[in-house]
Formats: C-alpha cells, sequence, structure tokens
C-alpha cells in the first residue's frame, strides 16, 4: 500500500496507490483481522493536558475490578502488536493525540475529552483544525455510545450519552485521594465517570493502587525535592 506520489520499484510485487496511506493501512488491517474493535469495549481519551494519567486511571481501575484490558495508543505499544490476544468483551483503553484523530474514522465505545487549549499548531497551523482533530473522537459514536465530557464545545459532536465529569463528584471524599492539584482530582472524575457502570462498588480501594503509583511519581518528579528513597521501595 503505497501513499499517492510513491514512483519507486516494488521488485514486481503488487502495490495500491491510495491518497492516505495510514487510513489504507487501518483499513486493511481492520478488514485482515476481522474488525476487532467491534467485539471489544474501546475506550478513548483525549485531550490537552491530562491523557495519560486519565488513561492510566482507567485501566487499572477496570485491571483492578478484574477485565482483561488493553492499553495502547499514544501510550505503550502500538494496539496492532497484540491483536491476537484481544478477546471478546475485553476492554481497550486507548489514548489518543491530535495526530492519530486526524485520520480516524471510527469513534471509541466511551470517548473521554478532559479538556482543550492550543496546542500543536505549528502542525495543525490554526486551532480550529487543530479542535476539528480531537473531535473525531465523537465524530463517529452511535447512539448506544457514551461522551465523557469537560469542555463544553464538544457538546455539538455528541450523539450518545453524556456525562459532564466536571459536574460530578466521587463517591467519596476528596482528601482520601493522594493525587496532588486539583487537575487530578478533574482527571480522577473523567476516569470515575467512564468505568462507574463496571465497577460493582466504587470507593477508594478501586482507585488506590493507580493512586499510590501516581503520587509516587508526583513525589519523585515533579516536586523541588524529589523523595529519591521511594525509587527502591
Amino acid at each position: 500500500i503505497c501513499q499517492e506520489g510513491y514512483d519507486g520499484s516494488c521488485d514486481g510485487a503488487t502495490f495500491i496507490k491510495v491518497k492516505n496511506s495510514r487510513i489504507a493501512l487501518a483499513l486493511a488491517a481492520a478488514n485482515f483481522y476481522g474488525h476487532p474493535s467491534e467485539k471489544l469495549n474501546l475506550v478513548g481519551i483525549t485531550g490537552t493536558n491530562g491523557k495519560t494519567t486519565t488513561t492510566s486511571l482507567i485501566a487499572d481501575i477496570l485491571k483492578n475490578e478484574g477485565y482483561r484490558v488493553h492499553i495502547g495508543g499514544n501510550i505503550g505499544l502500538p494496539m496492532l502488536y497484540n491483536i491476537n490476544n484481544i478477546q471478546k468483551d475485553d476492554f481497550a483503553v486507548v489514548e489518543l493525540s491530535s495526530f492519530q484523530l486526524a485520520d480516524m474514522k471510527v469513534s471509541p465505545n466511551i470517548a473521554v475529552v478532559t479538556n482543550i487549549s492550543p496546542n500543536h499548531l505549528d502542525v495543525h497551523h490554526t486551532m480550529e483544525e487543530y479542535f476539528s482533530c480531537k473531535a473525531n473522537i465523537l465524530k463517529y459514536q452511535k447512539e448506544n455510545d457514551m461522551a465523557i465530557l469537560g469542555p463544553d464545545s464538544f457538546l455539538p459532536f455528541v450523539k450518545g450519552s453524556l456525562r459532564k465529569f466536571n459536574e460530578s463528584k466521587l463517591p467519596f471524599d476528596k482528601e482520601e485521594i493522594k493525587l496532588a492539584g486539583e487537575h487530578n482530582y478533574q482527571n480522577m472524575l473523567a476516569a470515575y465517570n467512564a468505568v462507574k457502570d463496571f465497577v460493582t462498588e466504587p470507593n477508594i480501594n478501586n482507585l488506590s493502587p493507580v493512586c499510590k503509583c501516581l503520587y509516587i511519581i508526583y513525589n519523585l518528579f515533579l516536586t523541588k525535592k524529589p523523595k529519591i528513597k521511594l525509587m527502591k521501595q
């Protein structure tokens, strides 16, 4: 599969010229593997900030509940590497950048948008183009899908059910979360709203393992005096 403009030799192999090789490869892979995204629970997370934290929270909460979870996208390995291990009813939790969303023609069952602010304008050139790429996470959803939103600017793209995570509350005291900063509390709200239908008893015990991990990371790398002793633990 070659993008238009390629004039090199293929050494006798058959090749197909396409306008966009990334879209063509994605479609070919989906067909070859029997459209696995239609057989599992697909959770996609995007936003200018908080994608990785929210993706990690969602994946770990589901794992702690006993689900088979595959994490990928803009974090970890590409999903294609693990395609043969994905089974029906598994969860794929995927962090999606604006670059990955630009060519997407399928939206996840559960789409999470943490926030939006100007970013990558050296590539997207305008805020409108950047926003349009981000909106693809919702553009192809269906009526039985769900949107978990912070920014109101994405509301016109909602086709299924909607949860505004910044207007919700956690089912336990905010003080129990050992994550510093209001931004991390918002990430937790987004993660909770994405998974609460799949967690039998949402409480701090479901969330504590990843909270402790992120708390240690915060103290190691984001404070003025990293607690190096924690590294050995």
